[in-house]
């Protein structure tokens, strides 16, 4: 008997930062360490209950075979089985790429069944030994994930690179 796909039971993304500074006064005589965090949103939690639900969860490590890639969001790799994510939007999506490579990675909505995660015809570039994280927060303007006309967002590159893809539908 196969194994069949889990379901999320909670999510947890971060997409954070802060810095602490010391201060000089003009005169030297003294300092203040500040720390500022000014746009952190905190931890976002998610269910298959909350307003902007997660149910399924895939993490692959691409390789660029002739320079290309395809991530397939009806046929995902997930924990336990193949992830469909048909029916469902992307909610959050996250994309790195090692040290070792030698060029960018490319992101794009796919040629034949395009999935359109950064809007329609937009594309962005992934430089060496960066990580990216988009959260779309179940946003209208995200296409359910349909196997015929929206479910693939293309990679490409360099032959023989690599990118880490880790993706939450809901």
């Amino acid at each position: 008997m196969g194994a069949s796909a889990s379901t999320v039971l909670t999510a947890q993304v971060s997409i954070n930062g802060s810095a602490t500074e010391t201060l000089q006064d003009a005169a030297g005589a003294g300092s203040a360490t500040v720390t500022s965090s000014a746009f952190n949103q905190g931890q976002k939690q998610f269910s298959p209950t909350t307003t902007v639900p997660m149910t399924k969860y895939s993490a692959k490590e691409y390789t660029l075979t002739a320079g290309v890639a395809t991530i397939d969001l009806t046929n995902l790799v997930g924990t336990q089985a193949n992830v469909d994510g048909t029916g469902l939007k992307v909610q959050f999506i996250r994309f790195i790429t090692p040290s070792t490579n030698t060029a960018v990675v490319n992101v794009a909505q796919g040629a034949s069944n395009p999935y359109p995660i950064w809007g329609s015809g937009n594309d962005v570039d992934i430089p060496i030994g960066a990580e990216l994280a988009f959260r779309t927060a179940d946003a209208a303007s995200i296409s359910d994930v349909s196997g015929l006309s929206a479910s693939e967002i293309d990679l490409s590159g360099v032959a023989g690179e690599t990118i880490k893809v880790e993706i939450y539908l809901g």
